[in-house]
């Protein structure tokens, strides 16, 4: 029975490693958790260098995001200092054959003037041509029949100079649209009134025109015959 119960030698031993400590004993993790142990804080530091790495790409890409914005950003402000005097045009985008100078005198209803052609002034300038002249055709249509809306502009820049002549069928209608004197259009108050009593009616003052304009005579104040028509 002493011999049972004592151990042999090259028996394994089962029991947990136990050391002593201050005189306690202490329990000793075998080799195959110090490895385990290894295993993991090695895969935490390369779990926290992968994630500080995504972290310093993001940002290195946002940075260059944001660089890149401001180049931008600087570029359009350039642009709109240096064009600022043309903010006011429509910023529709046009052919290269719009593109060109345009004679003021160069359409239909640049003649036609006669001593019932109605005078209107006092619209917005930054507006096209054909949009001042398509408002103005919608705001006195009730007045009689609209033979003709010319809406002067000046040659090299396009722009309304201001004021516009309108005619109506026989003149039909004349008393009806000088009521429309002080009224509003386009949060701005028109000045209504007969052609032939304004200077305009003559020749256009602080009008640089073009040089088919001075070829055919119309800086001329009567060049373009405003009696051509009596319509």
């Amino acid at each position: 029975d002493d011999d049972d119960k004592t151990k042999r030698p090259n028996e394994p031993s089962t029991s947990t490693n136990v050391g002593k400590r201050n005189g306690k004993s202490v329990l000793k993790p075998c080799s195959e958790s110090k490895s385990n142990l290894k295993k993991q804080k090695i895969h935490k530091e390369k779990s926290e260098e992968t994630v500080e790495d995504k972290i310093i790409v993001e940002m290195t890409v946002m940075k260059k995001s944001i660089k890149d914005l401001s180049e931008d950003m600087k570029k359009i402000q350039e642009v709109l200092l240096t064009n600022a005097h043309l903010l006011g045009l429509s910023f529709k985008r046009e052919n290269p054959e719009e593109a060109k100078e345009t004679c003021c005198f160069d359409c239909e209803d640049a003649k036609g003037n006669n001593h019932r052609t109605i005078f209107v002034k006092g619209f917005e300038k930054v507006r096209t041509r054909d949009e001042i002249k398509k408002a103005l055709s919608n705001l006195f249509f009730f007045c009689g029949e609209i033979t003709r809306v010319f809406v002067p502009i000046e040659c090299k820049t396009r722009l309304p100079l201001g004021f516009a002549f309108i005619n109506l069928r026989n003149g039909v209608g004349s008393e009806k649209a000088s009521a429309l004197n002080g009224k509003s259009m386009g949060g701005r108050k028109l000045e209504v009134t007969l052609a032939r009593g304004r200077g305009e009616y003559y020749g256009f003052n602080d009008f640089d025109g073009c040089e088919r304009c001075f070829l055919r005579g119309r800086a001329d104040p009567f060049a373009y015959d405003p009696f051509a028509s009596m319509l």
